[in-house]
């Protein structure tokens, strides 16, 4: 075991962790498979698994960036439904004021109307 930990190690190749200097050995002595158990795969380099967990990170910032421009889009979309709505009711409330000023108008043009006749009647 100490001679694999203390081997130099290769351009690009990460220190062995002492779990996998155990594990090496192991394999080489069959120690446990001679009595009936058996180690678990060898685990990938960690190279290999840093490079995996690097795609894996990039492939979920890019899945990020693009819900975020959904949901600016979506966002974007929502702000002009709001203000067309904001608008709509603008021109409700005016079109209901101007109602009400009609209204009132004809009101009191049938108060004046209905006051004539009441003249009209009284004086015969």
């Amino acid at each position: 075991m100490e001679s694999i930990a203390a081997a130099p190690e290769e351009d690009g190749q990460v220190l062995k962790t002492p779990a996998e200097i155990v594990a090496q050995v192991l394999l080489k002595l069959k120690f446990l498979q001679n009595i009936g158990l058996q180690l678990a795969a060898p685990k990938r380099s960690s190279n290999a698994i840093n490079d995996a967990r690097v795609i894996e990170l990039e492939t979920e910032v890019a899945a990020g960036k693009q819900d975020k421009e959904e949901l600016k889009d979506e966002m974007e979309t929502l702000k002009k439904k709001v203000e067309e709505s904001e608008n709509k009711r603008r021109r409700l409330l005016e079109e209901t004021e101007q109602l009400k000023k009609a209204q009132d108008e004809l009101k009191k043009a049938q108060d004046e109307t209905n006051a004539f006749f009441r003249r009209m009647f009284s004086k015969e």
